[in-house]
């Protein structure tokens, strides 16, 4: 069988199984390969010029002299980033474990070199050779045989050596891989990680007119690890053509609960499977950036924290339009994984069936699972608190409330596995039922404070400030006053449903002048409105007032503050004063028995 025959074709990538080259089954979704695997680029439209994408090799090695290059071709064009991002274009290469994060230099025995002159291992920068850009072309070196009982990682610029970066203890590194990978022994794999860099790997395969020829010179005694023989590189994972033999799980549970903790505990417990994460926290987590140049401004998502004396970019505090944006790359993530070979695990809510069912609609060829995460009442207000108190960050209740309006709980129609964790299937069902019911009451309350504490905030503004009683508003008509929709309530010249232009409001220096109310205002209309008659430096300026009670020929006249005896009693205060907050917003009918007894309930007055 020639090479032809061996090569992996499917998904339009062209490369034997026995050569070295980027893995396209391990790498993140935002990460775009060429077809012999070779050159690479993320995604950086919309949201995606703010995430990095990483990727591994599909070999390996733990002893020899090996190296291998990468080179920058090119810088991705950007759309959306902030304009005062000093360092859009980013790119670490170096080595790392199997089953370690792609977010290289961010864990344990990962470690990167970054094209900002710094070297980093598990979120620790320390300055290190030089800087480079495009068209520079960078070699990492990784020597087993140098030290006994030591490995040492190198990297090289143009083919100018650097000198040492990294000298790890072999025996730190078994204990390690031993105690969190359950593995005696470990590997090391090329890694790359990129930000809206164009990149191009060579593992030995890059040739011309004259043979091999790398993109820079290569240390001597160094090998490219494509040059190694099979027997001393090792395979990173097997891929199966079969999507039914990979599981696409769909946490289901409200904000909060605890899922990504969940995810992350299940993700390393199963670290063999290489579960990919959709969701909006492992989205913000491949947008944080590392590096001491940046400044925090007002157009990116989050803030500054000191982690090892270097400056780190936490996406903790989100704006609302970034946020669209991570939802945008989420729903994009969920598309290209839909075409991928691999396990998936979608890290959201997901307790609307409809939402559930849309996202399905994608996954129809794999193994779908629901894992329901649903711990006591109790238990869930003590996670909301811890999440505050550790993150700085609380979770709207009325988005809370909303989704437990919503909640259903998913059943065999829909997916092929269901998990129930923390609280079993029928404790679930009836605290899921408790949810739908009392959620409609705690919305209706919560709504009933927010306007009492309007309201509050608004009888302080004008005991602050009397004069903001003087400003011109709006009469509303009797239906909108009163919330009674009547027919003669029609007749008011002033109703948003009558054509009639509204009637001339007389104006007089003279209350003892004031003219009689107009025909068109019938007698039991006239008891609210919004005009209210000032007084001030000993002039009296006075208007018609609808809002107010008429009696007969003499002028009823309110200043602010003042106690109206004639006013209905359940729109004065326990201090026997007007409320003007409260006789404005009249939130009940108002019938003859309220008026004062003095009210005329005859025809208008001529």
């Amino acid at each position: 069988m020639d090479q032809a025959d061996n090569s992996i074709q499917n998904d339009g990538f062209e490369f034997s199984p026995e050569d070295v080259v980027i893995d396209p089954y391990t790498c993140d979704l935002n990460l775009v390969i060429d077809k012999e695997c070779l050159m690479a680029f993320p995604l950086s439209n919309d949201g995606f010029c703010s995430m990095w994408a990483g990727c591994r090799s599909t070999f390996g090695v733990n002893s020899g002299r090996v190296a291998f290059e990468v080179h920058l071709e090119d810088y991705c064009e950007i759309n959306d980033l902030p304009k005062d991002d000093l360092e859009p274009h980013l790119i670490r290469l170096g080595w790392s474990l199997n089953h370690s994060s792609l977010q290289l230099g961010e864990q344990p025995f990962s470690f990167a070199y970054c094209n900002t002159a710094k070297k980093c291992c598990d979120q620790s920068f320390e300055n290190y050779g030089e800087t480079f850009e495009k068209g520079d072309s960078i070699a990492a070196y990784l020597d087993f045989e140098t030290e006994k009982n030591h490995v040492i990682i190198s990297f090289g610029k143009n083919g100018l050596d650097l000198g040492t970066a990294f000298k790890i203890n072999v025996k730190d590194i078994r204990d390690y891989s031993r105690t969190t990978y359950d593995e005696e022994n470990f590997i090391f794999f090329p890694h790359v990680l990129s930000k809206n860099v164009v990149f191009e790997m060579n593992f030995g395969q890059r040739v011309s007119l004259i043979g091999d020829e790398p993109f820079a010179p290569i240390k001597n005694s160094f090998e490219l690890i494509q040059k190694l023989p099979l027997d001393k590189r090792f395979r990173n994972t097997t891929v199966s053509k079969n999507k039914k033999d990979y599981h696409v799980m769909f946490m289901v549970g409200l904000p909060g609960c605890g899922k990504s903790k969940w995810v992350k505990d299940f993700c390393a417990k199963n670290f063999d499977k290489n579960y990919y994460v959709i969701g909006i926290g492992s989205i913000l987590e491949k947008m944080k950036v590392f590096c001491p140049s940046k400044k925090a401004n007002s157009s990116q998502t989050g803030e500054f924290t000191a982690i090892n004396n270097i400056t780190s970019y936490s996406a903790s505090k989100i704006q609302p339009d970034f946020l669209d944006k991570a939802f945008k790359c989420m729903n994009t993530l969920m598309e290209i994984a839909s075409q991928s070979y691999r396990n998936i695990i979608i890290d959201q809510p997901n307790v609307y069936q409809s939402t559930r069912r849309r996202k399905l609609r994608l996954f129809k060829e794999y193994t779908t699972k629901a894992v329901c995460l649903i711990p006591k009442e109790e238990i869930y207000q003590e996670r909301l608190k811890l999440l505050e108190k550790e993150d700085g960050k609380s979770i709207p209740i009325n988005l809370i409330n909303d989704m437990k309006i919503g909640f259903s709980l998913p059943n065999a129609s829909e997916f092929d596995l269901v998990e129930y964790v923390e609280l079993n299937e029928q404790e679930a069902f009836n605290l899921v039922e408790h949810y739908n019911s009392q959620a409609q009451t705690d919305r209706l309350n919560l709504l009933l404070e927010k306007r009492a504490k309007k309201n509050e905030e608004k009888r302080k503004s004008l005991a602050i400030n009397p004069t903001l009683l003087m400003r011109p508003v709006y009469r509303p008509n009797y239906a909108f006053a009163t919330g009674i929709s009547s027919l003669s309530s029609q007749l008011y010249a002033g109703n948003r449903f009558s054509r009639l232009p509204p009637p001339r409001r007389p104006m007089t220096t003279s209350y003892s002048s004031l003219p009689r109310p107009p025909v068109a205002y019938p007698s039991h209309a006239m008891a609210y409105g919004s005009s209210y008659t000032m007084m001030q430096q000993n002039l009296v300026g006075q208007q018609w007032n609808p809002a107010l009670p008429y009696q007969g020929a003499q002028p009823y006249m309110v200043v602010p503050g003042q106690y109206a005896s004639a006013w209905p009693p359940q729109y004065q205060t326990s201090q026997n004063q007007w409320d003007p907050v409260v006789s404005t917003n009249l939130s009940h009918a108002l019938s003859s028995s309220t008026l004062p007894s003095n009210f005329p309930h005859n025809q208008n007055q001529n």
